[in-house]
Order: C-alpha cells, then structure tokens, then sequence
C-alpha cells in the first residue's frame, strides 16, 4: 500500500459526482418535507385542535378558546400533549435500534423501509377520523419513528464526499432541524 493513499476512496468519475450530488440534494428536500413533523408538534397542535382530533373529549362545559379562536379542552389538550409526549420519548428511545438495523441492513434499507413506515403512517393519520378507536397516537409515533430513520438513513451519504463531510452533515441536520417549521 502506499503511504498517502486511501484504497476505499476513489475518485469520482463526472456522472458518479454528480449522481452523489443529486441524491444528497433529494436527501435535503425528503429530510425538509418529512423528518421532523414531531419537532413541529406546536405548529401543529392547533391544526388538531381545529380538526377536532380527540374532540369527542370535550364536553360544553370544559371547552375554552385558543389563541387562534379554536375551541379545546383540558382532556382534549391532555391526549394531544401525551401524543406528542409518546412520539417524542419513544423516538429517543428506538433511535438505538434504528442504528442498529441501519449497521445491519444499510443505509438503502433505512430509508426505504423509514420512507415505507412514514408514509403509511400519514395514510394512517388522515384516516383516523373515520375510525372509532385512537388511531392517531399510534400514526403519529410512527410519523416521528419513520421521520428518525430516513435522518439516520441520509447520514451516511457524509463519507461519500470525504471532503464535503461536515457540510453535507450540516446540511441534513440542518434540513432536518428546519421541517419542523
């Protein structure tokens, strides 16, 4: 082996380049449309509230009026704020094994099945008002779950333009951080 080269890197041809260039820009945009909907819980909250999730919570007597001029109610204020709080605490929590399945599986794997679990997760949440049982907190989770893994998923694209590293992380992190708006 030569002393001053790296056998595991290669250069890259023009088209690969360009190829690792373009996946990590669609990186960025599925990382801003999707990964950190649970961070955005506060925007968000009042869309909830306005679609009447866990409205049948509520009685005459108990409702107040929001900021926004939506009405609510402690025990509907309750259920959302414990969705929040499950998603959020189960997220730190399985990001262990979302590491793991990524060293296991790869990073293609990730992001497909997170991208898979995201987007039923959503079909899940719409429909959950035609469904008699609590089916949001469950969805909702699994937003925040399917949200993580593409994150962990995008991360390794960092050692595919050695040089680039720490500005292709900043700019996942950073497209992650802000879908939360």
């Amino acid at each position: 082996t030569n002393h001053g080269e790296q056998d595991d890197v290669h250069t890259p041809t023009t088209l690969s380049y360009r190829w690792v260039w373009f996946r990590i820009v669609i990186a960025c945009l599925i990382l801003f449309l999707t990964a950190g909907i649970i961070f955005g819980y506060n925007a968000l909250k009042p869309s909830l509230i306005s679609s009447n999730v866990f409205g049948n919570e509520c009685t005459n007597t108990t409702t107040s009026t929001t900021k926004l001029n939506e009405t609510s109610c402690p025990a509907q204020n309750q259920k959302l704020d414990n969705m929040f709080a499950l998603a959020s605490g189960l997220v730190n929590a399985v990001g262990y094994l979302l590491g793991t399945l990524q060293d296991v599986f790869g990073s293609e794997f990730m992001i497909f099945g997170s991208g898979v679990l995201w987007g039923l997760s959503c079909f899940m949440f719409g429909y959950s008002s035609n469904v008699e049982e609590n089916t949001y907190t469950p969805a909702f989770v699994f937003m925040a779950i399917g949200g993580c893994g593409l994150f962990f998923g995008t991360l390794e694209f960092t050692t595919q333009v050695p040089n680039w590293g720490g500005f292709i992380s900043g700019a996942l992190t950073s497209m992650w951080d802000v879908s939360s708006l």
